[in-house]
This record gives structure tokens, C-alpha cells and sequence, in this order.
């Protein structure tokens, strides 16, 4: 392994990631950590190229986009996506209507865009394959983690090894070996906690149901809000190319296991009960329907695995509610600040200080229930990069001093940073 270059970085130790998980957040990250020059392979049971069996679409707000404008993707994004200029708020009838600012938007640097989940991981697929990242489809059997060189293990037989394991097979589907193998090394129970709510995700390409011309013109979130149920919908650009509308709906639920599947029509009905005609036709309109129950499931006490370089980041660090605008922008500034900070890499004894300041840097900020104003803050103003890079100057030089002075007092020849001093023999 060598060095690369990556901006206005040099000497980059070049080391090899596995990533166990193809979504969003596992893709940001091979992203990430591509641009600063690291080898990097992504396993997932699925083609990035193919449509999910439970397709939907996603709200990507600013600091999701501002990372991915960041990364050259600006273009792309646009061209699959509708631009969001607010919401509005409704029950039978409008009864609120939110704008964002323009001017704040492009002092920001981010967008909101409203984009089908599939076209979504495609464009970061071919990103991220165009910068030389692997992809393999296969089903991930096990993760063996290892202080040098961890591992996981393919239902075709073959093992992969690499320096690190990135655990992003999240939370909600079985098979999340990696978050799995993390808890179970400290002991750490995954209960599941009904909610007593489901969410049916669902897409419908209907003009005469909704005025599609004007919300794609819009761009609005539509929002409704009733006793024991709530929905959200907002105009997207379907897999096929043609205009469509995607639709989260909440509802009651008392029983069931706590699987996401694909539902009937019929069973959506029941459970939206007397509920806005317009969402019912909707659902009338739509090809399939996944019903996601929706359940408590606690974070991770600690990402990395006791026995070696095994981080789990996005989803299965620390789950949060689904069809939640957080969840994109939390993954996204998983894999943002990781790339970051594995910018800084020039040795192999680097490599678990640096794991352990991804959950150092992000655990605090997933962890926070923010007010309103906090809220709007961290998805406006909050920059994944930026925070990984005051790490660096707050700590990770001062423990590269520290470990400089340390390997200079048994007379090895240290090179120390710049302005401090130069080049010799202690």
C-alpha cells in the first residue's frame, strides 16, 4: 500500500475498507473515503443498479446535499430529483404553509431534494464504481473482526479481508451481521420495542388525484394530521422516469411481528381508515406497498468491536424512527466525517485512534434531541466535515505530538510537524 493525493492532501497511507451494506450511507462512505485515496469494497445482497423490493422516496435535506455538491454530485442529484421549497400543512384543508429561504439555502451551500430512493443509490453507485470502488453482490455470512486484518465471510464461500470493516448493514432487515456481532461482544441486548404505529410506504404515479404539474412546480411536502394517524407526501421522478408522488402514512398497530414486508392494497385501507379520500386513492394507484412497523431499538453502546477494526456506523450504530428526515442526514454525515478524518492517515498505528473519533465526533449528535431551533440548525448549518476537521486540530495533532515525542525518547528518528521543529535523531 502507498501513498495518494487527494487535494491539497499528500502521503496518505492508502488502506484497503470493506464496507458490509450497500445503502445510502454505505455508499456516501465508500465515496468518502475514495476521494482521500483508500481502497474501498462494498458488499450488499443487492445490485445498486436494480430498484429495491421496498422502494420509496427520500427526503434529502442540506447538510446531505451540501456534502454531496461537495463531492461533484450536484448535477446528477438534480437530474433525478424535484427541489423542495417547503411544506404545507393540512388536514381536510391547508391549514399552514412553510417556505425555506432561498438566500439561506445558498448561504448554506445545500438543497432539500425530493428523490426516489432507488434512482438515489444508483447515482451514488456509479459515483462511487466511476472513483474505482468495488461492488460486490453477495449475502455477507459472518464478520471476523481482527486488530490487523478483519474479515467477512460470503455465502459463496469466498472471504475478504481487509484493514477495516465498515458495519452499515443497518438495523431493520435480518442478516445485520455486523451490528449483530458488536452488540453481542458487550453484552449488549437488541430488544425490539413495539410502538403501537406502522408506516406504509407506497409511490403512485395519479395526476388526477393530485395536481402533479403544480407540486412538481411547488415542490412542496405535503403534511396531513389526524387522530392516531398522519401522513406525508411529496412529488418525486420515478424509477420508470415519469412523474409520481410517494407517500409515508401512519396508522395504529396493535399486533404482528416487526418485519418490514409487502402489504395488499386492502390492508392499507383498513388501517388509514376514514382518512383524506385524496391518500386513499393514492393507495389505490400504487404497484406495492411495504408496511414498516415500527419499533424502539436501542443504539450501540460502543460502534467498534472489542477484538479488531470493526465500526459500525449509519443505521446500525444508532437507529432512528423510519421515514424520519434525520436518518438520511445522519448516515450522510456518518460516512462525510470518516472520510475526513481518514484524510489524515500516514501510519497503520493511526487506524484505531481515528475509529474511535467517528464515534467520539458523532455520537453526541445523534444522540441529541434538539428543539426547533436546534433542530433547523443541524440540518441547515451543520457541516460533518468541518467537525472532524476541528478534531484534528484540537486532538488528533495533539496526540500526533504526543506520540512523536514518545517514539523520539527511544532514539527513533521522528519526523515532527511543521513549525515545530525538524527532521533527526532524538
Amino acid at each position: 500500500m502507498g501513498a495518494c493525493v487527494q487535494g491539497d492532501k499528500t502521503d496518505v497511507l492508502s488502506i484497503d475498507f470493506l464496507i458490509a451494506g450497500g445503502s445510502l450511507c454505505g455508499l456516501s462512505a465508500a465515496i468518502a473515503l475514495r476521494r482521500v485515496g483508500h481502497n474501498v469494497t462494498v458488499i450488499d445482497r443487492t445490485s445498486p443498479y436494480e430498484p429495491t423490493n421496498h422502494d420509496s422516496g427520500v427526503r434529502l435535506p442540506p447538510n446531505s446535499t451540501k456534502m454531496y455538491y461537495r463531492w461533484g454530485l450536484k448535477e446528477r442529484l438534480h437530474a433525478v430529483s424535484v427541489k423542495s421549497h417547503g411544506t404545507l400543512f393540512a388536514s381536510c384543508s391547508i391549514v399552514g404553509n412553510h417556505a425555506w429561504e432561498e438566500s439561506i439555502l445558498e448561504e448554506i451551500g445545500g438543497d432539500t431534494l425530493l428523490v426516489n430512493y432507488s434512482r438515489l443509490r444508483k447515482v451514488l453507485a456509479e459515483h462511487a464504481t466511476e472513483m474505482g470502488v468495488k461492488l460486490v453482490i453477495d449475502t455477507i455470512v459472518s464478520v471476523h473482526p481482527d486488530r490487523v486484518k478483519p474479515s467477512l465471510k460470503l455465502e459463496s464461500g469466498e472471504t475478504l479481508t481487509g484493514d477495516v470493516v465498515l458495519g452499515v448493514d443497518g438495523y431493520i432487515f435480518e442478516g445485520n451481521v455486523c451490528r449483530k456481532a458488536v452488540m453481542e461482544a458487550f453484552e449488549q441486548e437488541d430488544e425490539s420495542t413495539p410502538l403501537g404505529t406502522q408506516l406504509f410506504k407506497y409511490a403512485a404515479v395519479a395526476p388526477e388525484v393530485l395536481n402533479t404539474e403544480q407540486a412538481f412546480e411547488q415542490g412542496k411536502v405535503f403534511t396531513w394530521y389526524g387522530s392516531g394517524h398522519g401522513a406525508m407526501g411529496f412529488p418525486m421522478i420515478a424509477v420508470t422516469g415519469e412523474d409520481a408522488f410517494a407517500l409515508y402514512a401512519f396508522a395504529p398497530r396493535t399486533e404482528g411481528h416487526l418485519w418490514p414486508y409487502v402489504c395488499e392494497i386492502d390492508e392499507c385501507l383498513e388501517a388509514l381508515g376514514d382518512s383524506d379520500p385524496r391518500l386513499r386513492q393514492l393507495v389505490k394507484h400504487s404497484s406495492y406497498i411495504t408496511c414498516v412497523p415500527i419499533a424502539g431499538r436501542p443504539s450501540l453502546e460502543e460502534w467498534i468491536h472489542p477484538d479488531g477494526r470493526l465500526l459500525c456506523i449509519g443505521e446500525g450504530a444508532h437507529p432512528t424512527p423510519v421515514g424520519s428526515l434525520f436518518s438520511v442526514a445522519m448516515c450522510t454525515c456518518d460516512a462525510a466525517c470518516l472520510g475526513r478524518l481518514f484524510s489524515h492517515l500516514t501510519r497503520h498505528d493511526q487506524i484505531d485512534t481515528l475509529l474511535s473519533a467517528e464515534q467520539e465526533i458523532r455520537e453526541a449528535r445523534v444522540s441529541a434531541e434538539p428543539g426547533m431551533m436546534e433542530a433547523v440548525e443541524q440540518l441547515f448549518s451543520y457541516d460533518a466535515e468541518d467537525e472532524a476537521d476541528d478534531w484534528w486540530v484540537n486532538w488528533g495533532l495533539m496526540q500526533e505530538r504526543a506520540t512523536q515525542w514518545n517514539l523520539g525518547g527511544m532514539g527513533m528518528a521522528v519526523t515532527v510537524e511543521e513549525g515545530e521543529g525538524e527532521e533527526g535523531e532524538a
